[in-house]
């Protein structure tokens, strides 16, 4: 395994990926790869969404990798379509969980990346809470809120949910295969 660093605020967070990883951004056997002419403010949400997912060392449900192997899958989902090559909507792909997943803010987000990163993010966001009910009523709730969002939001979140159910997908066959016990 080859340990890739990712800077965050002076430190380096390590994941593992296998080796022969390193290159340009792709989810290649959910391998984490990074380039080096990344955009500064892609680079700015990277460490920014880094920082805040291993704080809480947030990892993926089934496979238990780190969280950062789902984002690097949705922004180069994102990237694969054409419309989508805005500084805002792959800077929200990368943040698309970080409010609802960690203990970072939407002004936290504003500060950092300005509105319209913001908005997609606000948009991107669960507005469910564990007391409105159980988990069909709180997926409802989400589900009209995403309703409601830009076309771009809603693009990002297509992206999101077409990685989710790869991980669903992969995680199956594992367990078929008898990889997780």
């Amino acid at each position: 395994m080859t340990a890739i660093p990712i800077g965050v605020a002076g430190k380096h967070n390590w994941y593992s990926a296998p080796s022969g990883c390193l290159g340009k951004p792709y989810p290649h056997s959910r391998c984490l790869h990074f380039q080096q002419d990344i955009p500064a403010v892609e680079q700015t949400a990277i460490d920014f969404a880094t920082s805040y997912h291993a704080s809480i060392d947030h990892r993926r449900k089934y496979t238990g990798e780190p969280y950062i192997a789902h984002l690097v899958a949705v922004a180069e989902l994102l990237r694969s379509v054409p419309h989508t090559e805005t500084e805002a909507m792959i800077c929200a792909a990368w943040l698309h969980n970080v409010v609802e997943d960690t203990p970072a803010t939407l002004d936290d987000v504003e500060r950092v990346f300005g509105g319209d990163v913001t908005a997609l993010v606000e948009m991107l966001a669960d507005v469910s809470k564990l007391t409105d009910g159980n988990r069909a009523k709180r997926k409802n709730m989400d589900r009209e809120h995403i309703a409601k969002a830009s076309p771009q939001a809603k693009t990002i979140k297509l992206a999101d949910l077409i990685d989710n159910m790869r991980s669903i997908v992969d995680a199956r066959s594992q367990i078929r295969q008898g990889v997780f016990g």
